[in-house]
């Protein structure tokens, strides 16, 4: 299971990169054009917008500055046309980068809480056992289940901290749930937040 989390989340990674490439190249061009923009505005249109005004309307002068101007207004018109082009594929590209980033580290949180759960607690390794008679282990196995509404064997029985019982891989389920949400899990019956002291059983 982990292993195959991890070559999602590589093909996650992979993606993020991917779209992080295009993200920049196209900012970088943006960057590029609207310093060109900039340039065409102020250090020329507004420089022969200010020559115009010292030239008597008519004369040979003032239509070649015109001509001149009106050059610019259509090379600048151009490049705020490309420039909205650019800023809305940049936007794009970053969006999707950063889903594909979000996906990768809520998967990478996910393992680090569920692996953590699995190791410690679906094991009898340093997890409390509680010790149950033949009459309770008789009585539990006849119980059902609140939230898969089915029975289980003693062996696959989890206690949380507020006493109630549950099979462990039904309870598995809400504290992925709960580590997606990057949230506290709850007790489904009382709503008592776990705090992770969890008991397992052993036959007397």
């Amino acid at each position: 299971m982990e292993e195959n989390n991890k070559d999602i989340r590589d093909k996650y990674m992979e993606q993020h990169q991917y779209y992080m490439s295009l993200y920049q190249k196209k900012f970088k061009k943006l960057i590029k054009d609207t310093n060109k923009y900039n340039d065409i505005y102020f250090y020329g249109i507004d420089y022969y917008s200010n020559k115009l005004k010292d030239e008597p309307t008519g004369s040979d002068t003032y239509y070649k500055i015109k001509e001149k101007m009106d050059d610019l207004y259509n090379k600048y018109y151009e490049l705020e046309k490309r420039n909205k082009i650019l800023d809305y594929e940049s936007t794009i590209y970053w969006e999707i980068s950063q889903y594909y980033l979000d996906k990768h580290n809520k998967l990478m949180k996910y393992n680090l809480k569920t692996r953590d759960f699995d190791d410690f607690y679906f094991t009898k390794k340093d997890t409390p056992l509680k010790t149950i008679t033949k009459t309770k282990r008789k009585q539990l196995e006849s119980e059902v289940c609140s939230i898969c509404l089915e029975t289980h064997t003693y062996k696959n029985m989890i206690q949380l901290n507020c006493s109630h019982i549950f099979g462990k891989g039904c309870f598995q389920k809400i504290l992925q749930r709960a580590a997606e949400k990057d949230t506290h899990s709850k007790c489904p019956l009382c709503r008592t937040k776990c705090c992770k002291k969890y008991s397992l059983f052993k036959m007397k």
